[in-house]
């Protein structure tokens, strides 16, 4: 189950998600980086990063969190 994602723990979440995919993994074993791949990263690789985030208020408070990767 995934929780609430927050505009920290989104990117973490979803590399998550990618490294558990099997199909993924046999084309790129763990190489799902971030941003960038580090320096030295030979073979096929995914690189991910947060586009956008934002958030809705109700006179309560925060009702929504979205973000797009």
């Amino acid at each position: 189950m995934i929780q609430a994602f927050t505009k920290f723990s989104i990117t973490t979440d979803i590399r998550k998600l990618l490294i558990e995919n099997v199909e993924l993994q046999s084309i790129v074993n763990s190489n799902i980086f971030p941003i960038l791949a580090p320096e030295g990263t030979t073979g096929d690789f995914i690189i991910y990063y947060r586009d956008k985030y934002g958030k809705e208020y109700t006179n309560f408070g925060i009702f929504n969190e979205h973000c797009t990767v």
